[in-house]
């Protein structure tokens, strides 16, 4: 059995799952758990839901079944914790884990290598664990950029999975199971990466992500993620980068203006770059500006990914989009641009402006020129950044019909974003309307 230093077992578990274990010749026991809080910060609805999560499967489980019911159809969890153990399982087990740090899905990691050569398994009514939310790795506590990415990150977990699959030759058979888990887990470090860094290592982490696992598969599991929140990326992708993009010196095969056939921000869009990119050998695609703002970000990874330069290039000069449409959209256009190659500008000043935003820039091609960052325009940016983040949980954007209606809601908004995001969208487009109506807009 394996215990959590900050968790309790209950009296009577090993007894009981161990004559569950002898009757039924099992090699997994499977009890449920009870979850506490400490601190009672939490809500009583929040710990009902993770112990209903982690309920055993109802049914016993014999041969194969007892992996494909776990990985494949999520009919039950892979903590680690939970469970009695047949001692040869677990040996077995440890054979294929390395001597890897891993942390932050090591349960994962162990209970499907144990899962694969279990025979049998058999569920338990009575809760045998006491789990509290509130502590260890998984606690909700702020965290640093270097705990972030070496102690809190689930990538060496995938990857031992992934090479165990492998190795016993059913990764095929289970490709489309083991990215369901993947997701999961991403989506896991996601909202770690959004709830608990400090903005100013946002850019930062992101970046360090996308180098410490396949592109593709972490683009799933954002875009999969942030469907359905009402937190935009692009909003949330804050703090310097100390590095820049790096940016060939010359191109001998450039595309400008191709995009590819699927319009809409798809993992199909992001293999159709790749396969354009390596069909046509290109090292460089130039990117025209894009009213889709998220699909814009994408194609730029997806096409670096690809091992082309990505380049964007801009019509109009760099306070445009502060004139226009205003702070918000200038930094996100700016948080775009730097995880662009190179920026295309259309004049000489708007380029020097994206040098100092750490990019590489000019207004042709072939005299594209280094980043030349500026520690006074990043404070200043740097300003504009935080004074938008204190602003936006009380910012309310305009009614489609008319003025904003923010000076009568926007108390009330900070109410309101505890209610789901579809009914909100309509309660507020409602009262905007209706507001707007009596005021004459």
């Amino acid at each position: 059995m394996f215990l959590d230093s900050d968790d309790w077992f209950r009296s009577h578990v090993m007894r009981t799952a161990l004559k569950i274990a002898e009757k039924h010749q099992a090699d997994i026991v499977h009890f449920p758990l009870q979850t506490l809080d400490r601190d009672h910060k939490l809500s009583p609805r929040l710990l009902r839901r993770a112990e209903k999560k982690s309920l055993p499967y109802p049914h016993e489980l014999l041969g194969r079944d007892v992996f494909r019911k776990y990985f494949a159809e999520d009919a039950y969890g892979w903590s680690a914790v939970q469970k009695l153990y047949l001692t040869q399982v677990c040996r077995k087990a440890a054979e294929f884990i390395p001597d890897e740090l891993s942390l932050m899905g090591e349960d994962f990691a162990l209970f499907t290598v144990c899962a694969f050569f279990a025979g049998h398994y058999v569920p338990m009514k009575q809760k045998g664990y006491i789990y509290f939310m509130d502590s260890g790795i998984s606690g909700d506590h702020k965290t640093t950029l270097t705990k972030f990415l070496e102690r809190q990150s689930p990538v060496p977990a995938l990857r031992i999975v992934r090479n165990f699959l492998e190795r016993e030759n059913v990764l095929e058979e289970y490709r489309a199971a083991f990215a369901g888990q993947e997701r999961k887990l991403l989506g896991e470090y996601m909202f770690r990466w959004m709830r608990y860094l400090p903005d100013d290592d946002r850019t930062r982490a992101f970046n360090a992500m996308f180098l410490q696992y396949d592109r593709s598969a972490l683009f799933a599991a954002i875009r999969s993620f942030f469907t359905g929140r009402d937190e935009h990326l692009l909003e949330l992708l804050t703090g310097e980068d100390p590095e820049p993009v790096p940016c060939p010196a010359g191109f001998s095969h450039i595309a400008d203006g191709s995009t590819p056939q699927h319009t809409d921000i798809s993992i199909e869009r992001w293999q159709e770059w790749r396969q354009l990119i390596r069909e046509n050998q290109l090292d460089c695609v130039i990117l025209a500006p894009d009213p889709d703002t998220d699909r814009l970000f994408w194609d730029i990874l997806a096409i670096r990914d690809a091992g082309a330069a990505a380049v964007c290039r801009r019509e109009t000069h760099y306070l445009d989009t502060l004139d226009s449409k205003g702070i918000k959209h200038w930094l996100i256009e700016d948080r775009i641009l730097r995880q662009a190659s190179a920026v295309l500008a259309p004049d000489e000043e708007s380029a020097a402006w994206y040098r100092k935003r750490n990019c590489h820039a000019g207004i042709k091609l072939e005299n594209i020129l280094p980043p030349q960052r500026c520690p006074q325009t990043s404070a200043i940016m740097h300003a504009l950044e935080n004074h938008e983040l204190k602003s936006a949980p009380y910012r309310i954007d305009p009614s489609a019909d008319g003025e904003t209606f923010v000076p009568f809601f926007r108390k009330l908004d900070h109410l309101f974003r505890k209610i789901p995001s579809a009914f909100r969208k309509k309660l507020f487009g409602f009262l905007g309307k209706t507001y707007n109506k009596i005021c004459g807009y």
